[in-house]
């Protein structure tokens, strides 16, 4: 059966959850993104989408509405998933895809549907897209982060209705998608948005971009969403949560301390002194940013698995105790 037709689900573990939720409220100013690393596991009833680790790129361009990765940072993140395979002793790769919807909706746009369509025919057909809607706020005021997960379908046009042409997509990959509500934190949905692979680029970069990869003009694309859901591991072996925050507290480091230079060397020569300290204050600012967005959540997962490991020793007591005889 067509892949949309099979019970679908993506399960991620709770540390590759809070890892991207970290990421993506990170800066509410550009989109952040990254690779899901894991596994897909069939039955006959249905095929899971096993998600348990991330892989945090380097951007190569930071916008609001777009972001970019090189060529290079996708085969970086194959590389590592092979590495993570042979350290977990369990088959892992790239799976699918997620980024960060700052200030927007949650739900896809044109060009995000038309990204996933493309990794779908040309990756892998259960590649999937989790998106995070972050920094919005719900009518009471109070802070509220959206989460879905998707994938793309091709839906025939009716041989008597002439296919519309495709309309200009701007160039943003937030812009409209649709409306309706995602699905709240204590309630996660699906629904997602991807990576362009934009074939005019001159260097193969993937980028969200205008271009569409649409299919021919008798079908359109529609989202699908997929149920998403954070569960644990159980007793297989999992990626270590504080590890994958410090790599992404290592690769945003990387890219402040790029643009601090290239903004600084733009005009080496007739770069005005306070126009350096103006950087160097902005340089700063990201810097504290980072660590406050990027430590605190580090800290609450310490916190969190000191006291899962006090409740296990607590439990191991009570079963030796149970078992020693008198």
């Amino acid at each position: 059966p067509p892949l949309h037709m099979a019970s679908l689900k993506v399960c991620a573990t709770p540390g590759t959850f809070l890892s991207m939720l970290t990421h993506a409220l990170t800066t509410e100013k550009e989109e952040v993104m990254g690779l899901l690393l894991g596994d897909v596991e069939q039955t006959p009833s249905e095929t899971k989408i096993l998600v348990w680790g991330i892989s945090v790129l380097t951007r190569s361009d930071k916008r609001k509405d777009r972001v970019e990765i090189s060529p290079e940072q996708s085969s970086a993140a194959a590389v590592q998933a092979e590495k993570m395979s042979e350290t977990l002793g369990r088959r892992t790769r790239v799976v699918g895809w997620y980024h960060s919807h700052p200030h927007i909706t949650v739900l896809p746009s044109h060009v995000d549907i038309a990204t996933q369509f493309s990794y779908q025919q040309y990756m892998d057909p259960h590649f999937v897209g989790i998106i995070f809607s972050v920094f919005n706020s719900d009518p009471s005021h109070k802070g509220r982060v959206q989460v879905i997960a998707f994938q793309s379908i091709e839906i025939p046009v009716a041989s008597d209705v002439p296919a519309p042409s495709p309309a200009p997509v701007p160039s943003s990959s937030s812009g409209s998608s649709g409306k309706g509500p995602g699905k709240n934190l204590t309630n996660l949905g699906a629904g997602s948005s991807p990576i362009i692979i934009d074939e005019d680029s001159n260097d193969g970069s993937m980028k969200k971009s205008s271009g569409t990869l649409l299919p021919p003009s008798q079908t359109r694309l529609e989202r699908i969403e997929i149920p998403f859901s954070v569960e644990g591991a159980g007793h297989a072996p999992v990626p270590n949560t504080l590890e994958a925050i410090v790599r992404m507290q290592a690769v945003m480091l990387k890219e402040e301390q790029a643009a601090f230079h290239e903004a600084n060397n733009a005009h080496p020569t007739s770069s005005h002194p306070l126009t350096f300290m103006y950087n160097s204050a902005v340089y700063q600012k990201s810097i504290c940013r980072l660590l406050e967005y990027g430590c605190s959540p580090m800290l609450a997962t310490l916190q969190d698995m000191l006291a899962s490991n006090l409740d296990e020793i607590q439990q191991l007591k009570e079963m030796i105790r149970i078992r020693t005889p008198k």
